[in-house]
């Protein structure tokens, strides 16, 4: 159910959902709708939630855990871009494409680090 998903990632970043929705720009009342009726947002609304959590609405409508990254991940991050051309190569390139793109080029990577370990 989505609000099940919603919920989890409020609690992963210290908010209510209420307090959430509000910030998102959505009613009060929007988060106890879904948790009632088992309804999903779609639209502009999944897109909002989406943004405000930094997930696709793909990950946001999937089974699967998500699970957000934390303000040292965040800064590791950063620092790994900063630091590390070949990351910031691969970020540009990828930051515009999509979900389908990046799984492409992961793939991609996951090969030749394979065919490297066997020659």
């Amino acid at each position: 159910m989505f609000y099940d998903k919603y919920a989890e990632l409020c609690q992963q970043k210290g908010i209510t959902p209420t307090a959430a929705a509000l910030e998102i720009g959505l009613s009060k009342a929007t988060p106890t709708k879904w948790k009632t009726s088992g309804a999903t947002p779609s639209g502009e609304n999944l897109k909002k939630i989406a943004v405000y959590f930094g997930i696709t609405e793909s990950e946001l409508l999937s089974d699967k855990k998500i699970q957000l990254t934390t303000n040292q991940q965040q800064v590791e991050l950063r620092e790994e871009l900063r630091d590390n051309p070949a990351f910031r190569i691969l970020y540009d390139t990828l930051k515009d494409a999509t979900d389908a793109d990046m799984l492409e080029a992961a793939a991609i990577i996951a090969r030749r680090k394979e065919e490297r370990g066997k020659g």
